[in-house]
């Protein structure tokens, strides 16, 4: 017998394999169920999420400079708000206590993270009122907070709308009356300081204005009416704290006033706001006309606006239209480079008129930290709103930079579109 054979005849059964047939048949059948469940599930999720980045991809491939700086941008920020942390840090503790205490290396490196850490986590601690009372420091912020955003929302409002267009014109028109005007203006603003312009208001116009507005009782500073005014007419409502003159839902006196029907109270407060606004406008007014007036100039030189003039196209077209569109980016980046500015202006008007707002309370808090009144919970207030005055003037910058690219790429150089 062959071995053939001798295979074949085997004696003992043994397993066999599954058939190749059934094989062959579940394997259609699990590929039909993953390409079922691909067209009803994951296709359809890939092509919505696919749409919607579409714009977005086009956006960032068109703007790519822009992303890589704004990237940059952020990873520098970061860096400068550790950087600002590590100089209150050493202020505020390391100096604090090495002059009491001997402080070892590893202690320092402790206590600095530990303060980081407390910081950027909102750990904020309380403020302590006369001893007795604890408020947490996030809502006693919260309380003046509203009041500087007001001030402020109000005098770049006035700035903005006021510089642009003047000094648009005046840089087109420039050697004329109006031109000479605006950098007669320019010349003095940009170096009179904005404290003595709120003292004269002070002294000349701010009393008998209140007089006009029926709020010359008692104290005349403050946003809200005064005391006396109060008294005059049915007390506190219940929508305004009498401790801390919170007004509420939202926290803004002019918002809140017209919210519940306060006219009376809303007119006073809208004056007094704007008075303070307007202290701070002369000023701030100054600094943009310098800037629009200055690139309007450079706009006029450029060589599409004098074909555009060959062409016969109107001056007033030409000046809003296309040289308004090489001012704007420049009026913006202004802004963001010149926050740090405005905030300095507001918190010396804020203190000068005793308007409870944030920008106040560091001025308050920095004195009764000199003084001692109070030093560990003043220097724990200063802290925290240093901290949140440098993040704020940072976002802004950032943010300022931004937008002036996108609306015109080439106003920056290739070096500044791609650095930090």
């Amino acid at each position: 017998m062959s071995e053939s054979g001798k295979s074949r005849g085997g004696s003992e059964p043994r397993s066999e394999p599954a058939p190749a047939g059934t094989v062959r048949q579940s394997v259609p059948f699990a590929l039909a169920i993953v390409a079922i469940l691909y067209s009803h599930t994951i296709s359809p999720v890939s092509r919505f999420f696919g749409r919607l980045w579409a714009p977005v991809g086009r956006w960032v491939k068109r703007h790519h400079l822009i992303v890589v700086w704004t990237i940059r941008r952020a990873i520098n920020a970061v860096a400068q708000i550790l950087g600002i942390l590590t100089i209150l840090y050493y202020f505020f503790d390391v100096l604090a206590a090495s002059a009491s205490t001997n402080e070892t290396p590893l202690s320092v490196i402790t206590g600095w993270w530990t303060f980081v850490t407390n910081i950027l986590t909102g750990q904020w601690g309380t403020i302590s009122i006369a001893g007795v009372v604890a408020i947490p420091t996030a809502t006693y912020i919260g309380y003046y907070l509203p009041y500087s955003i007001e001030l402020a929302a109000l005098a770049l409002a006035i700035s903005l709308l006021v510089a642009y267009p003047v000094g648009l014109y005046s840089g087109w028109h420039r050697g004329r009356v109006l031109d000479s005007s605006v950098r007669g203006y320019t010349a003095v603003w940009l170096f009179f300081p904005a404290i003595i312009f709120s003292l004269i208001v002070i002294l000349f116009l701010y009393q008998p204005f209140l007089t006009y507005s029926g709020d010359n009782i008692n104290a005349i500073f403050g946003t809200l009416p005064s005391i006396g005014w109060f008294s005059l007419h049915g007390g506190y409502p219940s929508w305004i704290d009498p401790t801390y003159d919170f007004t509420s839902p939202t926290g803004f006196p002019l918002i809140d006033a017209a919210w519940h029907g306060a006219w009376s109270m809303e007119w006073i407060i809208f004056l007094k706001v704007m008075i303070e606004a307007l202290c701070i406008a002369v000023s701030y007014v100054a600094l943009f006309l310098r800037y629009a007036r200055n690139a309007t100039v450079e706009a006029t030189k450029a060589e599409y606006l004098r074909a555009g003039r060959a062409r016969g196209i109107p001056n007033r077209q030409l000046l809003w239209r296309h040289a308004g569109r090489r001012v704007i980016p420049l009026y913006i980046f202004t802004i963001g480079n010149t926050f740090g500015m405005f905030i300095i202006i507001q918190s010396t008007v804020e203190l000068i008129f005793n308007t409870q707002g944030a920008l106040y309370l560091l001025l308050f808090a920095g004195g009764q930290s000199l003084i001692g009144g109070g030093i560990q919970t003043q220097q724990a207030l200063l802290i925290v709103l240093i901290f949140l005055i440098s993040v704020v003037i940072l976002v802004v910058s950032i943010v300022a930079e931004i937008v002036a690219m996108a609306l015109d790429p080439a106003w920056l150089s290739e070096k500044e579109k791609g650095g930090t």
